[in-house]
């Protein structure tokens, strides 16, 4: 199954929920880039989810939606705790907020309020982060886990990879709150 089909899998469980989502992560390249020739970037081993969830209990309250919806935890050795299995898709899902479960991108809340919602064909859409904030949170992934080593950070990779595909960066100026542009401008 290509990176696509997986989105399409995952979109058609989340937009049953009814709550704030978004999709994120490498997965989501393909969607960003908009040079033909990039489309198949790298491939990724899972979707990413950051969903509207601020508390623990609400945290809960969303894995028993999830299980209701066929989702099961996976339970292979080495799985964070976010991960999830659906329709033979790995799926992690992280909170906006770190409360909840005790990981999350100072991004995500800003991320998923923002989100574009995209067609991804056969009358599926999705909600997928903007480019700039795509962008912070590879960066900020980058400086937590990849920092020590350039040369073998998948989130290095996707920022390249982000602006090989993408004929103009203007965007990264213009979408996005005023703290993202500051954060992107230090951060580069």
């Amino acid at each position: 199954m290509n990176t696509i089909d997986s989105l399409h899998v995952v979109a058609r469980h989340f937009n049953g929920l009814d709550i704030p989502y978004a999709f994120l992560g490498a997965s989501i390249l393909p969607l960003l880039v908009d040079n033909a020739a990039v489309q198949e970037i790298r491939p990724t081993i899972d979707v990413d989810v950051s969903v509207e969830v601020v508390t623990l209990v609400k945290l809960y309250a969303l894995e028993e939606r999830l299980r209701a919806r066929g989702f099961r935890h996976d339970t292979r050795e080495g799985a964070p705790i976010c991960r999830w299995l659906v329709e033979g898709v790995t799926v992690d899902v992280m909170p906006t907020e770190a409360s909840a479960l005790g990981m999350a991108s100072e991004w995500f809340h800003e991320a998923v309020k923002n989100a574009a919602r995209m067609d991804l064909g056969d009358g599926t859409h999705a909600r997928v982060i903007k480019r700039p904030y795509f962008l912070a949170t590879k960066l900020t992934a980058y400086r937590d886990r990849g920092s020590k080593d350039p040369y073998m950070s998948k989130d290095l990779e996707d920022i390249v990879s982000l602006f090989d595909g993408c004929q103009e960066t203007v965007f990264l100026l213009e979408e996005g709150s005023s703290s993202l542009r500051k954060f992107l401008i230090s951060g580069m």
